[in-house]
């Protein structure tokens, strides 16, 4: 059961993609779970860094959302992809409390 993660929204889940495949990111208290094709689960004992990138507020309308990229011990790189900009805090919060490495990436 999801619990101590909630977005700007009030849910427990941020809505993203991973390559063509939308779907929801629930983020948990010792892991994450990415449910639809392909289910994906990772553990945070197994993330080494999370990069958060985004298209600069300069380029235009175009950074309405960012997108999370996570590498993982055995240097897999998971991304998910366009979400809501609003929960960018949100999200960078809940890695750091969890002592997770996050890197800003400005593309």
């Amino acid at each position: 059961v999801p619990s101590g993660f909630v977005t700007n929204k009030n849910h427990q889940c941020l809505k993203c993609s991973v390559k063509a495949s939308e779907g929801y990111l629930f983020p948990l208290n010792k892991s994450m779970i990415f449910v639809h094709k392909p289910t994906t689960f990772i553990r945070h004992d197994d993330i080494t860094h999370v990069e958060l990138l985004w298209v600069s507020e300069y380029v235009g309308s175009t950074g309405r959302s960012f997108d999370i990229k996570i590498i993982t011990s055995k240097q897999e790189e998971i991304q998910f992809t366009s979400i809501d900009k609003s929960e960018l805090k949100i999200v960078k919060d809940y890695f750091e409390t969890r002592k997770i490495k996050v890197r800003f990436v400005n593309e």
